[in-house]
């Protein structure tokens, strides 16, 4: 009688930590099943031409010809939902994205605008100079306040702005502007890089 319980306490002793492990892998794989571990006896495969009810056997032979892995994208479907794909380079393509829009994010600076002014009397090389300077202070992360100011008689600060604009334009979006006043005209603008301003 002694050994049976004996027997039972080391069973439960060992059988105890496996079944807490299970759960604890369960839990914190946020990744879905591919190949092997999918275990489903049919699965809905989706690809380019359609979705079909399938053997998990055909949909992994469908896979394997490809050299490609067969991913469970929807496990609470009756019968999961299968995709046929190369589920390492979809999943580093997917971070390098991340990664590019949390660093172009984070590059953004926050706060007002730097602001650039220029005359109607400023010659072509010193505009060309001004142009440089937002250029390199949108490439840092600053939005730019483009102002032109008192324009000329022969030159209005509209057609000041356009000019500036011209020497920017494959570079900045514009998030506000063109404001067009009696004595000035400005425009702010942001690096493309940083994706297409918020409206």
């Amino acid at each position: 009688h002694s050994v049976q319980l004996d027997a039972c306490h080391i069973v439960r002793h060992y059988a105890a930590p496996v079944q807490g492990n299970q759960k604890k892998e369960d839990k914190d794989s946020g990744e879905p099943k591919l190949n092997e571990q999918i275990t489903a006896p049919s699965v809905r495969l989706v690809t380019a031409e359609g979705h079909f009810l399938v053997s998990r056997y055909e949909a992994m032979a469908r896979a394997k010809s490809l050299n490609l892995d067969l991913v469970m994208v929807d496990a609470q479907a009756t019968p999961p939902v299968c995709k046929i794909f190369d589920f390492n380079k979809e999943k580093y393509l997917q971070q390098m994205k991340e990664k590019e829009r949390s660093k172009m994010k984070s590059a953004l600076k926050k706060g007002p605008p730097k602001e650039i002014r220029f005359t109607g009397k400023i010659t072509q090389k010193d505009l060309q100079v001004k142009a440089d300077m937002v250029r390199r202070l949108m490439e840092s992360g600053h939005r730019v306040k483009c102002t032109a100011i008192e324009p000329t008689e022969s030159l209005d600060s509209e057609t000041m702005l356009a000019r500036f604009s011209n020497l920017i334009d494959d570079a900045a979006h514009v998030e506000s502007g063109p404001c067009v006043e009696k004595k000035q005209a400005y425009i702010v603008v942001r690096h493309v890089k940083f994706g297409t301003p918020k409206k």
